[in-house]
């Protein structure tokens, strides 16, 4: 419920009844602590655009490490 509570809002009732949970749950309280730090850092330092073009594999590369990946999967 907490993580979801970052991305929605959620009713008044089960607000209410988190808060009062954190009264009696120090993990919780902490965990919640946590997320809030991740949110907040994460919008600050947004990740890169994936669709943002970079460096391409050659086809030798990608060909070599497709025939890795079949060699370990044998």
């Amino acid at each position: 419920m907490v993580s979801r509570s970052f991305e929605q809002p959620l009713p008044l009732a089960r607000r209410i009844q988190i808060r009062m949970h954190y009264w009696i749950c120090a993990w919780c309280r902490r965990y919640e602590q946590q997320l809030k730090l991740l949110h907040d850092a994460l919008h600050k330092h947004p990740l890169p655009d994936d669709s943002a073009p970079g460096p391409k594999l050659s086809d030798n590369a990608r060909e070599r490490m497709k025939q890795a990946l079949r060699e370990s999967g044998e």
